[in-house]
C-alpha cells in the first residue's frame, strides 16, 4: 500500500482506505513505502506501488497448520461468499449492515471491526445486544449463551434457563437476516466484488425498512 503526500487525501485517510480495500480483497498488507508524493489513488500509478500490489493480490493466504485458504471460502457456511454483519430490532427487522468481508472472516472478527464499538456505547446506556454462542468474548453488553462444560457434565438448570430465554428471544431477531436473504433474491447468489455487494446490501436494508414502514 502507497503513503503519498496528496492534498485531496491525507495520509492516514489514504492508507485506512488501502487497509480497508486490501482486508476486503483478502490481501495480507506485507509492507508501506513512502513515495516522492505522487498518488498511488490517481489513474496513472507508479511500477513499485503496482508490483507491490501485485505481490500481495498473488499471496495466497495460509492457515496455521501451513495449508493455503482461499479468502472467499466460509468454513462455516461451507461454500464461497462474504461476511455481512448485520443488527436487528428485537421483532428481527433489520437496522444496520456492514461492509462485506471475506467468506474466511470470522464473524467475531468482523463485528469487531464494523459492528462492536456502537453497541458497546448501546451496552454502557442499559441496551444489551444478543447474539450466538460464536461472539462468546465480544465483550461488555453482548450476552451469549453458555457452552455446555468439557466432558458429560451439562450446565446447571440456572444457566440452562438462561440459554433457553436467551435463544427465544434472539429467534425473533434472526429473522431479520430472512428479510433481507429471502425477501431480495440479488442477496441469495450474489457474485459481485466486495464494494458491489455492500452497496446492494445496504440498498436491500433500505428497501426492507421502506417496505416495513420503519423510514417513509
Amino acid at each position: 500500500m502507497s503513503e503519498t503526500y496528496d492534498a485531496a487525501e491525507s495520509v492516514p485517510t489514504q492508507l485506512a482506505n488501502g487497509e480497508r480495500h486490501a482486508e476486503r480483497r483478502g490481501w495480507v498488507v506485507a509492507g508501506r513505502f513512502k513515495d516522492d508524493g505522487f498518488s498511488a489513488f490517481k489513474e496513472s500509478q507508479r511500477d513499485d506501488f503496482v508490483r507491490l500490489v501485485g505481490a500481495i493480490e498473488a499471496e495466497p493466504l495460509t492457515s496455521v497448520k501451513g495449508e493455503q485458504i482461499d479468502a472467499w471460502y466460509s468454513g462455516k457456511a461451507r461454500r464461497h461468499g462474504g461476511n455481512v454483519q448485520a443488527v436487528t430490532r428485537p421483532d428481527g427487522l433489520p437496522l444496520w449492515v456492514g461492509p462485506a468481508e471475506p467468506g474466511s472472516v470470522h464473524d467475531l472478527t468482523a463485528a469487531r471491526l464494523h459492528a462492536l464499538p456502537a453497541l458497546y456505547r448501546a451496552a454502557a446506556l442499559g441496551m444489551p445486544c444478543l447474539a450466538d454462542s460464536g461472539y462468546e468474548g465480544a465483550g461488555i453488553g453482548i450476552l451469549v449463551p453458555f457452552k455446555n462444560p468439557a466432558g458429560n457434565q451439562e450446565l446447571d438448570i440456572d444457566n440452562r434457563t438462561r440459554n433457553a430465554l436467551l435463544r427465544d428471544l434472539r429467534c425473533r431477531g434472526e429473522r431479520g437476516f430472512a428479510l433481507l436473504t429471502q425477501r431480495w433474491a440479488a442477496l441469495q447468489h450474489i457474485t459481485a466484488d466486495p464494494d458491489r455487494t455492500t452497496q446492494i446490501t445496504r440498498a436491500a436494508l433500505v428497501l426492507t425498512q421502506y417496505e416495513h414502514k420503519y423510514i417513509s
